[in-house]
């Protein structure tokens, strides 16, 4: 049997991260410690979330995006035209339309953006691309614009999203095939078209997208290997983990964390491969890790099996070091882990702010607010109540490093997107909290709203 319909079917549940459709909606079934089963979903009023914006994109959308190199951003596919529409994230503008693509997305696009010298002595400019692959043809985007800047029909079958690393004549896009290589893609700026540049055969499939950090590329097969690749063909290193490795790696500072089907965790000297630590979560890790910047000591791993329920634990990573006792030798670096909470039946990410994850989980409208410190289910909210005329289609799923979105981002299944932004702190509702506790600190415009109803008349 093909592996290829299963990833690819894999890879669309995780760039479309739909699953919270309302004619599906229901109530989480999860009964474990701090979890959402006894907590009644509040109203939007008493949530620290406003209203901030809606924009009606007038077709159904098929897939909806962020991305951390253009953070102020969300990118939408519709379904019927096959347009790519670039948004403001923070007032709803629409930046700009291209033209049709020739097929929906099926694999994770990317962007970057790169620091070019300005006309001014001592100035730079930003210059962003988006890369997507529609029906095997790379497209690369302007994306101030909206304009192909070139396309590129791939002389081989894609089996992950395109990650770019560089500008102009330095530009690589690493691609992984069905063929287990790892495909580099480059533009040759004098004759003005793109080619491969090179190729490295891993021996296995490639489903994980590949990650860039600091000029280096990383990608893992379902053989168990992990390699780091330099820009220009030539291997950094290789380690072989075990069970199949199914997600994208966590690259931070020096360490890379990768997790397999074994339901192992590693961490790995991003430089050198070497092990620094490994934690045994038992069971698969299908996903990419993830982790906030305001949380240095902290990452994210998904565990469980894809069609199951999937639950979320929070790890403690400290980077030590241990000194011999010959003082000559170099100190023993290690990185310790240690798992802190684990939260069952939350399995897709659609928001966070410093204090708070909002996830939900496959089949439900429900939007849990999960305590970043303590691992418990605050509160919920029904997310499917933006639309009370028509059904809820999928919530944006994305994840920034640095909390600054703090949106919800709702579209309905006739391609109208309402955006809810935070704006305060709530308090803690669980029914085993104080009664004084049970008080929605509420944005200054409701706050103040609320004030003028309760005054008396005059």
């Amino acid at each position: 049997m093909s592996l290829r319909p299963l990833l690819v079917a894999s890879a669309l549940s995780v760039l479309v991260l739909g699953g919270c459709s309302g004619s599906r909606a229901g109530q989480i079934v999860d009964d474990t410690p701090g979890s959402a089963t006894h907590l009644k979903p509040r109203a939007i009023v008493d949530t620290p979330f406003e209203r901030t914006w809606h924009l009606a994109l007038e077709e159904p959308v098929h897939t909806s995006w962020t991305s951390p190199a253009m953070p102020d951003t969300i990118f939408f596919q519709t379904a019927e035209s096959r347009r790519i529409i670039a948004v403001d994230a923070y007032s709803g503008t629409t930046r700009w339309v291209t033209e049709a693509m020739p097929d929906l997305i099926q694999l994770a696009p990317s962007a970057v953006r790169s620091r070019l010298p300005a006309a001014r002595m001592g100035e730079v400019t930003a210059e962003d691309r988006v890369f997507v692959i529609a029906q095997d043809v790379l497209h690369v985007i302007d994306g101030a614009s909206g304009h192909l800047v070139w396309r590129y029909t791939l002389p081989f079958s894609p089996s992950t999203g395109p990650v770019a690393v560089g500008s102009d004549a330095s530009l690589r896009v690493f691609v992984g095939d069905w063929g287990g290589r790892l495909q580099v893609v480059a533009y040759h700026e004098e004759k003005n078209f793109p080619y491969v540049v090179w190729q490295w055969p891993t021996g296995a499939s490639l489903g994980a997208n590949p990650v860039e950090y600091d000029e280096q590329v990383y990608i893992g097969d379902h053989r168990g290997q992990v390699g780091a690749y330099k820009l220009d063909r030539a291997q950094a290193w290789q380690r072989e983990l075990g069970g199949g490795v199914y997600g994208s790696a966590l690259a931070r500072e020096r360490v890379l964390y990768v997790g397999n089907t074994d339901g192992i965790l590693y961490a790995l000297n991003r430089l050198t491969g070497e092990p620094l630590g490994k934690l045994n979560l038992g069971a698969p890790i299908l996903r990419a890790p993830f982790a906030y910047k305001n949380e240095p000591n902290r990452i994210y791993v998904w565990i469980g099996q894809t069609e199951g329920v999937q639950t979320l634990v929070a790890i403690n990573a400290q980077v030590d070091n241990i000194p011999f006792a010959d003082t000559a030798r170099h100190a023993l670096e290690v990185v310790r882990l240690g798992v802190e909470w684990r939260r069952p039946s939350f399995e897709r990410l659609v928001g966070s702010t410093p204090e708070y994850l909002y996830g939900t989980r496959t089949g439900s409208t429900l939007v849990q607010a999960l305590n970043r410190r303590t691992g418990r289910i605050d509160w919920t909210w029904d997310a499917a109540s933006v639309f009370p005329r028509s059904s809820l289609d999928h919530l944006l799923a994305y994840q920034d490093p640095k909390d600054r979105l703090r949106s919800i981002v709702a579209i309905d299944e006739a391609g109208k997107v309402v955006v809810h932004r935070f704006l305060g702190v709530a308090a803690d509702d669980h029914e085993d909290a104080p009664a004084a506790a049970v008080v929605p600190v509420l944005p200054p415009s409701k706050a103040k709203a609320a004030k003028d109803a309760a005054a008396p008349a005059k």
